[in-house]
């Protein structure tokens, strides 16, 4: 397990998938890192975190219904990943 610096802050990162099962696997892998992590299940829900918590960083779906809304508006640093296994 990694080993939190203390003399760091915490990084906030927002997770928006509307599959509950993607988000429970990036939750298990995210919190090894003690990151901040918040949890979205649509482009539109994410506006609820970002206004208050300002992540570091978004990380979310890249076949998210309301991804070229997100594309256009977003201001916060963002990485889009894929679970499709075909």
């Amino acid at each position: 397990m990694a080993k939190k610096n203390p003399d760091l802050k915490v990084m906030k990162i927002l997770l928006i998938d509307d599959i509950p099962e993607n988000l429970d696997v990036s939750v298990q892998t995210l919190k090894l890192y003690d990151y901040d992590l918040f949890l979205a299940k649509s482009v539109e829900e994410r506006l609820t975190f970002t206004n208050k918590i300002l992540p570091h960083l978004i990380l979310l779906d890249l076949m998210i219904l309301g991804i070229k809304k997100f594309r256009k508006n977003e201001r916060y640093p963002y990485c889009f990943f894929n679970s499709e296994s075909k």
